[in-house]
Protein backbone atom coordinates (compact mmCIF):
# COMPACT_ATOMS: atom_id res chain seq x y z
CA UNK A 1 0.00 0.00 0.00
CA UNK A 2 1.26 3.47 -0.87
CA UNK A 3 2.26 5.59 2.12
CA UNK A 4 2.29 9.36 1.95
CA UNK A 5 5.07 11.53 3.41
CA UNK A 6 3.36 12.13 6.74
CA UNK A 7 3.00 8.37 7.30
CA UNK A 8 6.68 7.83 6.51
CA UNK A 9 7.70 10.50 9.00
CA UNK A 10 5.62 8.95 11.76
CA UNK A 11 6.79 5.40 11.09
CA UNK A 12 10.43 5.95 10.15
CA UNK A 13 11.71 9.48 10.86
CA UNK A 14 15.29 8.15 10.75
CA UNK A 15 14.87 7.66 7.01
CA UNK A 16 14.03 11.33 6.57
CA UNK A 17 16.40 13.04 9.01
CA UNK A 18 20.06 12.62 9.80
CA UNK A 19 20.23 13.14 13.57
CA UNK A 20 18.22 12.28 16.64
CA UNK A 21 18.59 14.82 19.48
CA UNK A 22 19.37 12.89 22.66
CA UNK A 23 20.13 15.62 25.20
CA UNK A 24 20.31 19.32 25.97
CA UNK A 25 22.07 20.55 29.09
CA UNK A 26 24.31 23.26 30.51
CA UNK A 27 27.91 22.69 31.57
CA UNK A 28 28.25 25.73 33.82
CA UNK A 29 27.56 28.54 31.29
CA UNK A 30 28.22 26.40 28.21
CA UNK A 31 25.15 24.92 26.48
CA UNK A 32 25.52 21.35 25.17
CA UNK A 33 23.28 19.85 22.51
CA UNK A 34 23.99 16.15 21.96
CA UNK A 35 22.83 14.23 18.89
CA UNK A 36 23.02 10.68 17.55
CA UNK A 37 23.60 10.11 13.84
CA UNK A 38 20.88 7.77 12.66
CA UNK A 39 22.95 5.77 10.17
CA UNK A 40 26.08 5.16 12.26
CA UNK A 41 24.76 5.55 15.80
CA UNK A 42 27.64 7.93 16.55
CA UNK A 43 26.92 10.33 19.42
CA UNK A 44 28.45 13.81 19.24
CA UNK A 45 27.94 17.39 20.33
CA UNK A 46 26.40 19.79 17.84
CA UNK A 47 27.72 23.33 17.60
CA UNK A 48 25.34 26.21 18.30
CA UNK A 49 26.99 29.02 16.34
CA UNK A 50 24.71 28.57 13.34
CA UNK A 51 21.25 27.01 13.30
CA UNK A 52 20.16 25.67 9.94
CA UNK A 53 17.97 22.62 10.44
CA UNK A 54 14.60 21.13 9.79
CA UNK A 55 13.14 19.85 13.07
CA UNK A 56 10.72 16.94 12.98
CA UNK A 57 7.25 17.04 14.41
CA UNK A 58 7.45 13.45 15.57
CA UNK A 59 9.22 12.75 18.87
CA UNK A 60 10.68 9.37 19.79
CA UNK A 61 12.49 8.38 22.96
CA UNK A 62 16.27 8.72 22.41
CA UNK A 63 17.12 6.31 25.24
CA UNK A 64 18.35 6.76 28.82
CA UNK A 65 20.37 9.83 29.74
CA UNK A 66 23.59 8.12 30.70
CA UNK A 67 27.11 7.70 29.36
CA UNK A 68 27.09 6.71 25.71
CA UNK A 69 23.38 7.52 25.31
CA UNK A 70 22.24 3.99 24.37
CA UNK A 71 19.16 3.80 22.18
CA UNK A 72 15.69 3.29 23.58
CA UNK A 73 14.86 -0.40 23.17
CA UNK A 74 11.38 0.39 21.85
CA UNK A 75 11.80 3.75 20.10
CA UNK A 76 8.63 4.85 21.85
CA UNK A 77 6.74 7.76 20.32
CA UNK A 78 6.39 10.59 22.83
CA UNK A 79 3.84 13.27 23.60
CA UNK A 80 4.60 15.04 26.89
CA UNK A 81 8.05 13.99 28.09
CA UNK A 82 11.42 13.75 26.31
CA UNK A 83 11.93 10.11 27.34
CA UNK A 84 9.69 7.10 27.77
CA UNK A 85 8.87 5.55 31.13
CA UNK A 86 11.43 2.78 30.62
CA UNK A 87 14.31 5.19 29.90
CA UNK A 88 13.41 8.04 32.27
CA UNK A 89 15.26 8.38 35.57
CA UNK A 90 11.96 9.01 37.39
CA UNK A 91 9.97 5.78 37.89
CA UNK A 92 6.77 7.86 37.88
CA UNK A 93 7.32 10.65 35.36
CA UNK A 94 4.56 12.86 36.75
CA UNK A 95 6.55 13.09 40.00
CA UNK A 96 8.92 15.50 38.25
CA UNK A 97 6.20 18.12 38.65
CA UNK A 98 3.91 16.72 41.35
CA UNK A 99 5.66 14.30 43.73
CA UNK A 100 3.37 11.65 45.19
CA UNK A 101 5.46 10.56 48.17
CA UNK A 102 8.52 11.49 50.21
CA UNK A 103 10.71 9.21 48.11
CA UNK A 104 10.13 6.04 50.13
CA UNK A 105 7.65 4.38 47.75
CA UNK A 106 9.90 3.81 44.72
CA UNK A 107 13.50 3.32 43.70
CA UNK A 108 14.28 6.99 42.96
CA UNK A 109 16.48 8.08 45.87
CA UNK A 110 16.70 11.68 44.65
CA UNK A 111 13.12 12.39 45.80
CA UNK A 112 14.13 11.70 49.39
CA UNK A 113 17.22 13.94 49.24
CA UNK A 114 17.23 17.46 50.72
CA UNK A 115 15.49 19.98 48.46
CA UNK A 116 15.30 23.76 48.45
CA UNK A 117 12.56 26.16 47.53
CA UNK A 118 14.15 29.06 45.67
CA UNK A 119 13.29 32.40 44.16
CA UNK A 120 14.85 33.06 40.76
CA UNK A 121 14.86 36.43 39.03
CA UNK A 122 14.32 37.30 35.38
CA UNK A 123 15.26 40.94 35.50
CA UNK A 124 13.44 42.04 38.65
CA UNK A 125 10.53 39.66 38.05
CA UNK A 126 10.68 36.77 40.56
CA UNK A 127 9.68 33.13 40.12
CA UNK A 128 9.29 30.46 42.81
CA UNK A 129 10.62 26.95 42.23
CA UNK A 130 12.10 23.91 43.92
CA UNK A 131 14.99 21.56 43.23
CA UNK A 132 17.53 19.38 45.02
CA UNK A 133 19.57 21.59 47.34
CA UNK A 134 22.85 20.76 45.62
CA UNK A 135 21.44 21.88 42.24
CA UNK A 136 20.15 25.38 43.01
CA UNK A 137 22.78 27.22 40.96
CA UNK A 138 22.58 24.69 38.12
CA UNK A 139 18.80 24.98 38.08
CA UNK A 140 19.05 28.74 37.77
CA UNK A 141 21.34 28.43 34.74
CA UNK A 142 19.04 25.85 33.12
CA UNK A 143 16.16 28.29 33.45
CA UNK A 144 18.12 31.26 32.17
CA UNK A 145 17.59 33.18 35.41
CA UNK A 146 19.64 36.30 36.12
CA UNK A 147 19.95 35.44 39.81
CA UNK A 148 18.70 32.78 42.20
CA UNK A 149 18.45 32.36 45.97
CA UNK A 150 17.28 29.40 48.07
CA UNK A 151 14.83 30.54 50.74
CA UNK A 152 13.51 27.34 52.37
CA UNK A 153 15.30 24.08 53.19
CA UNK A 154 13.12 20.98 52.89
CA UNK A 155 13.62 17.32 53.74
CA UNK A 156 12.45 15.89 50.43
CA UNK A 157 10.86 16.71 47.07
CA UNK A 158 7.25 16.33 48.24
CA UNK A 159 7.75 18.78 51.09
CA UNK A 160 9.53 21.21 48.77
CA UNK A 161 6.66 21.11 46.27
CA UNK A 162 4.10 21.84 48.98
CA UNK A 163 6.17 24.76 50.26
CA UNK A 164 6.67 26.02 46.70
CA UNK A 165 2.91 26.17 46.14
CA UNK A 166 2.29 27.77 49.52
CA UNK A 167 4.94 30.43 49.04
CA UNK A 168 3.82 31.19 45.49
CA UNK A 169 0.25 31.79 46.66
CA UNK A 170 1.25 33.77 49.75
CA UNK A 171 3.57 36.10 47.82
CA UNK A 172 1.62 36.24 44.58
CA UNK A 173 4.72 35.09 42.69
CA UNK A 174 4.49 32.90 39.58
CA UNK A 175 5.91 29.41 39.23
CA UNK A 176 6.63 29.58 35.49
CA UNK A 177 8.03 32.02 32.93
CA UNK A 178 6.47 31.98 29.47
CA UNK A 179 8.48 32.36 26.29
CA UNK A 180 7.15 35.83 25.40
CA UNK A 181 8.07 37.30 28.79
CA UNK A 182 11.49 35.68 28.48
CA UNK A 183 11.94 37.12 24.99
CA UNK A 184 11.15 40.64 26.19
CA UNK A 185 13.75 40.36 28.94
CA UNK A 186 16.50 39.86 26.34
CA UNK A 187 16.37 43.44 25.04
CA UNK A 188 17.28 45.10 28.36
CA UNK A 189 20.55 45.08 30.30
CA UNK A 190 20.11 43.00 33.44
CA UNK A 191 19.50 45.37 36.43
CA UNK A 192 21.61 43.50 38.97
CA UNK A 193 21.48 46.25 41.60
CA UNK A 194 17.70 46.31 41.40
CA UNK A 195 17.58 42.50 41.63
CA UNK A 196 19.67 42.56 44.81
CA UNK A 197 17.41 45.20 46.32
CA UNK A 198 14.31 43.20 45.34
CA UNK A 199 15.74 40.03 46.89
CA UNK A 200 16.55 41.79 50.16
CA UNK A 201 13.02 43.21 50.34
CA UNK A 202 11.43 39.80 49.68
CA UNK A 203 13.50 38.18 52.42
CA UNK A 204 12.61 40.91 54.88
CA UNK A 205 8.91 41.18 54.09
CA UNK A 206 8.18 37.45 54.03
CA UNK A 207 10.31 36.17 56.92
CA UNK A 208 12.35 33.91 54.65
CA UNK A 209 15.64 32.20 55.41
CA UNK A 210 18.84 33.92 54.26
CA UNK A 211 20.93 31.51 52.19
CA UNK A 212 22.56 33.97 49.82
CA UNK A 213 21.81 35.31 46.37
CA UNK A 214 23.78 33.93 43.41
CA UNK A 215 24.14 36.24 40.41
CA UNK A 216 24.14 34.43 37.04
CA UNK A 217 25.79 36.69 34.48
CA UNK A 218 27.88 34.65 32.04
CA UNK A 219 25.40 33.33 29.49
CA UNK A 220 26.42 33.42 25.82
CA UNK A 221 23.58 35.86 25.17
CA UNK A 222 24.15 39.59 24.45
CA UNK A 223 21.50 42.26 24.88
CA UNK A 224 19.38 42.05 21.71
CA UNK A 225 18.13 44.99 19.66
CA UNK A 226 14.67 43.48 19.24
CA UNK A 227 12.71 40.94 21.24
CA UNK A 228 12.83 37.61 19.38
CA UNK A 229 9.55 36.01 18.37
CA UNK A 230 8.91 32.55 19.92
CA UNK A 231 8.35 30.00 17.16
CA UNK A 232 6.97 26.44 17.11
CA UNK A 233 9.67 23.78 17.40
CA UNK A 234 8.80 21.65 14.35
CA UNK A 235 9.77 23.09 10.98
CA UNK A 236 12.61 24.95 9.36
CA UNK A 237 14.90 27.20 11.41
CA UNK A 238 17.76 28.87 9.60
CA UNK A 239 20.11 31.71 10.48
CA UNK A 240 23.04 32.86 12.60
CA UNK A 241 22.67 32.26 16.32
CA UNK A 242 22.39 35.45 18.37
CA UNK A 243 22.77 33.74 21.73
CA UNK A 244 21.64 31.00 24.07
CA UNK A 245 20.17 31.44 27.54
CA UNK A 246 18.36 28.84 29.61
CA UNK A 247 16.26 26.65 27.36
CA UNK A 248 16.12 29.19 24.53
CA UNK A 249 18.23 29.80 21.44
CA UNK A 250 17.80 33.14 19.65
CA UNK A 251 18.63 33.30 15.95
CA UNK A 252 18.10 35.76 13.09
CA UNK A 253 16.09 34.41 10.18
CA UNK A 254 16.58 35.25 6.52
CA UNK A 255 14.32 38.30 6.77
CA UNK A 256 16.37 39.74 9.62
CA UNK A 257 13.74 38.97 12.26
CA UNK A 258 15.05 37.51 15.52
CA UNK A 259 13.36 34.24 16.50
CA UNK A 260 13.33 32.23 19.72
CA UNK A 261 13.55 28.42 19.68
CA UNK A 262 12.99 26.21 22.73
CA UNK A 263 15.95 23.80 22.70
CA UNK A 264 14.51 21.71 25.53
CA UNK A 265 11.66 20.80 23.17
CA UNK A 266 14.11 19.79 20.43
CA UNK A 267 15.24 16.81 22.56
CA UNK A 268 13.76 13.55 21.21
CA UNK A 269 13.05 15.15 17.81
CA UNK A 270 14.98 14.60 14.58
CA UNK A 271 17.15 17.08 12.66
CA UNK A 272 18.05 17.25 9.00
CA UNK A 273 19.29 19.72 6.43
CA UNK A 274 16.31 19.00 4.20
CA UNK A 275 13.28 16.72 4.48
CA UNK A 276 12.94 16.37 0.69
CA UNK A 277 13.84 12.67 0.83
CA UNK A 278 10.37 12.13 2.27
CA UNK A 279 8.64 14.74 0.19
CA UNK A 280 8.16 16.91 3.26
CA UNK A 281 8.94 20.39 1.97
CA UNK A 282 5.30 21.43 2.34
CA UNK A 283 5.33 20.67 6.05
CA UNK A 284 7.99 23.26 6.92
Amino acid sequence: MFKDASQLLQEDPEACFRWHVVDYRWDDFTPRLTVRENSSGTVSEMGLQEWSWFVSEVKRCPGPRREGYPRCPDGTELKRFSRCKVCDSFPVQECVFEPRCDGSSCRDASCSEPHSVYISFFGTVPKVGMTRSQRVRSRGIEQGADAIMPVLACRNRLEAREEEKRLSAAMGVRQTVNSRDFARSLVRPVPYDAIIAKAEAMLRDNDLEEHGLTVLDAYPMPVLERAPIPVPTPGRHRGPVLGVKGRFLAYRDQTGQPKLLDLSDVVSRYLGTTPSRCGQTTLF
